[in-house]
C-alpha cells in the first residue's frame, strides 16, 4: 500500500520487516525489489529479484524485473539472458518482448528488435511504449513516415503522459517541414492541459515558426509558469523580440 503511496522508505522498511519473520516470503522479495527500484537503488532492487529467484527459479516476471534494471544501467547481456527465460516460461506477456526490443536496440540488432516488437503488438495492439519503441527504430533508419505513423498509434493508445509520444513526433514532423501538423498535435494537448514543460517548449518553437505569435507568448507563458528556472526562456523571449 505504502509504495502505491510514493512513501518508498515506509514501504521498504515494513518489507524487510516481513522478510526477517520469513525469509522464504517470495511476494516480499519482489515487492522490497520493486520498492527499491522505485528508489533508485538498482543494486538492491536485483539482489531482491535474485533472492526471490532461488525460491521460484521458473518466475517469468521476476526476470523481466531483473531484466528491466539491467536495461536501465545498460547492462544488456544480463537483460538478454533474463528475458529469455522469462520467454522460456512465459510466452503471452507482451512486457517480455517489449524489454527484448529495448535490449535489441542496445545491442545494435534492429530487426530482431522489430521482431520482438511486432510480437509484443500482436500479443497487445494498444501496447503505447511498444508503439513508440517501433517508431525510434524507425527513425534510426531513416523511415520518418513509418516513425510517424507508429507515434500516432502510441498516442491513440493511451491517454497517459501523452507528451511522451507528441513531442518526438512533431519533432520529426518539424524535420520534414510539416509546420502545421507538428502544431496541431501539440496545441491539442496543450488545450487539454498537459502539464509538460518539454510539450509547452516544442509548442512554442511550431509556433514561431507559422508566425503565430500570440500563441508563441501564450506558450512561453505557460512553460516559464512550468519550468521557472530553465534557460530556455532567455532563448525564448529572444525569439519574440
Amino acid at each position: 500500500i505504502y509504495g502505491y503511496q510514493n512513501q518508498y522508505e515506509v514501504a521498504h522498511r515494513d518489507f524487510s520487516k516481513a522478510l526477517e519473520l520469513d525469509s522464504s516470503f517470495l511476494t516480499a522479495w519482489k515487492w522490497r525489489g520493486i520498492v527499491s527500484y522505485e528508489m533508485r537503488k538498482y543494486d538492491n532492487a536485483v539482489s531482491d529479484f535474485s533472492k526471490g529467484l532461488e525460491l521460484d527459479p521458473s518466475n517469468a516476471d521476476l526476470f523481466v524485473r531483473r531484466a528491466r534494471v539491467s536495461i536501465l544501467t545498460k547492462k544488456y547481456t544480463e537483460a538478454l539472458a533474463d528475458l529469455l527465460l522469462a520467454k522460456k516460461f512465459d510466452q503471452n506477456n507482451p512486457r517480455t518482448f517489449l524489454y527484448l526490443g529495448q535490449v535489441y536496440l542496445g545491442l545494435r540488432r534492429l530487426d530482431t528488435a522489430m521482431e520482438s516488437l511486432t510480437r509484443a503488438l500482436e500479443l497487445n495492439p494498444r501496447y503505447s511504449d511498444a508503439h513508440a519503441l517501433a517508431a525510434k527504430i524507425h527513425k534510426e533508419r531513416g523511415h520518418n513516415s513509418k516513425a510517424i505513423g507508429s507515434y500516432q498509434k502510441a498516442l491513440q493508445s493511451t491517454k497517459y503522459r501523452q507528451e511522451r509520444f507528441a513531442v518526438p513526433m512533431a519533432r520529426i514532423m518539424v524535420s520534414e517541414s510539416q509546420f502545421t501538423k507538428a502544431y496541431d498535435v501539440l496545441n491539442g494537448l496543450a488545450l487539454e492541459g498537459n502539464q509538460s514543460p518539454d510539450l509547452w517548449f516544442e509548442l512554442f518553437k511550431t509556433a514561431i515558426a507559422l508566425g503565430n505569435v500570440e500563441r508563441a507568448k501564450a506558450a512561453l507563458a505557460e512553460f516559464t509558469r512550468l519550468a521557472p528556472a530553465s534557460d530556455q526562456i532567455s532563448w525564448m523571449k529572444s525569439k519574440l523580440n
